[in-house]
């Protein structure tokens, strides 16, 4: 008898619709497709093997679906993985030793922008990656407010500015915290702080005149954040090593 309790012809033929049919039976139970009311015509071999070619496409197309939505979500938590990881070690910490909360929200806050603060330092490790002539093109483009707001950055090759931004390091200041003195350029990312006096917005910068040597001609200036203040600096130890090189 076949699977719907049907007597089947004996001799070779019977046989191969058997197999057939036990392929068939096999198939849709493994693709999941469901028995259903709709099956191939009894005994019609080529009726069906066209079924079970299309569950087999069917059940691959769905795999693929499946995996694919798999790896988008993974890359995405693989991604945070390192923020969870951070702030997970933070809740340990405070409960371990106590903190208050006034000071471990501020930790939170820290680790919150320090991990956009990672996120935006991507972009110089993505360039380092390309062609100089798309290194040069790139970095002119999302660079241009810096380039402009340092006059000798705009007497340079491109292949000098290129390896001066990517020697360019992060740093994050919480609000009301002292920012000292570097002898570097900083430009600000986001956030406002007052230095030398003046308030420091996105797009400022400071530090131009750390390429002096006589140090009366340098202003030695300091500052505070007012609110958390993201800032790329540029060591004059950097610029040297790039001229150098």
């Amino acid at each position: 008898h076949n699977y719907f309790g049907e007597d089947i012809p004996t001799g070779n033929s019977g046989v191969f619709d058997v197999y057939c049919v036990s392929l068939y039976f096999a198939t849709f139970t493994l693709t999941g497709a469901g028995y259903g009311d709709v099956t191939p015509a009894h005994l019609q071999w080529f009726e069906t093997f066209v079924a079970i070619v299309l569950m087999m496409v069917g059940g691959i197309v769905w795999a693929v679906v499946v995996a694919s939505t798999v790896t988008v979500i993974d890359n995405v938590v693989r991604k945070d993985a390192p923020f969870r990881q951070s702030m997970d070690d933070v809740e340990r910490v405070v409960l371990l030793n106590g903190i208050p909360d006034a000071i471990a929200r501020k930790i939170k806050e820290y680790f919150i922008k320090f991990h956009e603060l990672q996120a935006a330092k991507g972009t110089r490790a993505l360039i380092g990656r390309m062609s100089p002539d798309l290194q040069a093109r790139v970095t002119l483009e999302v660079y241009q407010d810096w380039v402009e707001d340092v006059h000798w950055f705009q007497h340079i090759s491109h292949a000098c500015l290129v390896r001066l931004i990517l020697r360019m390091s992060n740093l994050l200041f919480i609000p009301r915290e002292h920012i000292p003195s570097f002898r570097a350029i900083c430009f600000v990312i986001r956030g406002s702080a007052l230095i030398g006096g003046r308030l420091q917005h996105k797009g400022d910068s400071w530090g131009q005149d750390c390429i002096l040597d006589n140090l009366s001609l340098r202003k030695n200036v300091s500052g505070h954040a007012l609110t958390f203040v993201e800032v790329i600096r540029l060591d004059r130890s950097d610029m040297d090593d790039v001229m150098e090189e």
